[in-house]
């Protein structure tokens, strides 16, 4: 998993995009991942997110989510189809 190995692609970019408030649809999505979805994550243990630097850690129960994540990652193509 690429959390695991500290690998998170476009994490200092969507640190820019929240600071700017976001301005495209894609921009909008990353700006909730900062409010919305990583505290909520941070909240249930699934990672360990430090908002003062952006670093996102696997959290106390990140292995029980891994396999699901690795689910999606692996059949991302099958699932944007759809």
């Amino acid at each position: 998993m690429d959390l695991r190995n500290g690998h998170i692609p476009h994490l200092q970019r969507a640190t820019r995009v929240v600071a700017d408030g976001g301005r495209t649809d894609s921009e909008q999505l990353e700006v909730a991942l900062f409010h919305t979805h990583l505290p909520k994550l941070d909240d249930a243990g699934f990672v360990t997110w430090n908002r003062q630097t952006g670093t996102i850690e696997p959290g106390p129960r990140f292995d029980d989510v891994e396999p699901v994540l690795e689910l999606l990652s692996e059949n991302h193509d099958r699932i944007a189809e759809r």
